[in-house]
């Protein structure tokens, strides 16, 4: 079962960043594409909670209260830098932070990596990095780098809480 509900986590996350950002880049209009897709989000959930059982305590509540509003605020700092910056851009810094955040913050907690994790993070980072770069050389840049760093940042860090929360 694990398997299965990571694979469609994935699928469902995979889509939504796609039509996301196609939305987003096409109409602009960030505010209704983050609602939407933090609505379906909970609309999705209630029924896969409700089939895998368990309860619910009042810091599972609070928890999963702050992994919703990371999850978005970072969707909506996400989508609000491919409309006004370039995807390139916002998309790998949010990548890179989305991963290394989580990680640096159980290092800090008393995890431990082996070897093997810590092969496996810095492939990961390096990919994240090697795949969003430009074959067309700095001259893509313009103006609105600067800011499309910044949303990219707001993102990441909003997705990494969301991971962190939802560790707890």
């Amino acid at each position: 079962m694990p398997v299965l509900l990571a694979l469609a986590a994935a699928v469902c996350w995979g889509t939504a960043d796609f039509l996301g950002g196609v939305g987003s880049r096409r109409g602009g209009r960030v505010n209704a594409l983050t609602l939407g897709a933090q609505t379906t989000g909970l609309i999705t959930f209630i029924p896969v909670a409700l089939l895998v059982g368990g309860t619910l305590t009042v810091a599972d509540f609070w928890w999963s209260l702050g992994a919703g509003m990371s999850a978005g605020t970072a969707v909506f700092f996400l989508y609000i830098g491919f409309t006004k910056s370039h995807t390139g851009v916002v998309a790998p810094t949010a990548a890179i932070l989305t991963a290394g955040v989580p990680v640096a913050f159980g290092v800090a907690t008393g995890e431990r990596l082996n070897w093997a994790q810590t092969v496996g993070i810095i492939a990961g980072l390096a990919a994240i990095w090697l795949i969003s770069r430009s074959g067309r050389g700095a001259s893509e840049y313009d103006a609105n780098t600067p800011l499309g760093i910044v949303y990219g940042l707001g993102a990441g860090l909003g997705f990494a809480l969301m991971f962190i929360f939802l560790d707890q």
